[in-house]
């Protein structure tokens, strides 16, 4: 005998699956822009593209060390230029400033982590933020989710 359901838990149910292929939408777009934030920075980050040696330096540096904050000072005596100088010409060079840079390597590899099931809060410390609340906020303005959502759809 055929199974009679309401209209309301017709409704409902349509309502569940909607809510799930929207949910899958947004974790898809999620990962492809990590995906091509990524590719960017590695682009960016390309040896084989030429730029001025204080730049390249300022990106070993910062890839070295994603968990570490420098500041201007620190960097810039590191490539032998003044702050205001190795800020230019990265911002020339890269289209973005040191810190957006590292930034947004913090947030590539804090989502490859979290793909391979590491403890968000380790994540953040490894990351160099000093609170989860910190790094929560700076991974849902990069990619406008927070990470346990993107650890709920991988």
């Amino acid at each position: 005998m055929p199974r009679v359901i309401s209209h309301a838990a017709a409704t409902q149910a349509s309502a569940i699956l909607v809510h799930r292929d929207s949910t899958q939408l947004r974790a898809r777009a999620i990962r492809a822009r990590a995906h091509s934030a990524h590719l960017d920075l590695v682009t960016l980050a390309s040896p084989l593209t030429p730029r001025p040696r204080q730049v390249r330096r300022v990106i070993d540096l910062v890839q070295a060390h994603p968990g570490r904050r420098f500041t201007l000072v620190e960097l810039g005596q590191a490539v032998h230029c003044s702050p205001w100088h190795l800020n230019v010409l990265f911002h020339r060079w890269m289209g973005m400033t040191i810190h957006a840079y590292a930034t947004s390597l913090r947030m590539a590899d804090a989502m490859t982590r979290i793909a391979a099931g590491e403890n968000i809060e380790t994540i953040a410390r490894r990351l160099g933020y000093r609170s989860r609340d910190s790094f929560y906020r700076q991974f849902r303005s990069h990619f406008l989710e927070n990470p346990g959502f993107f650890r709920h759809v991988t």
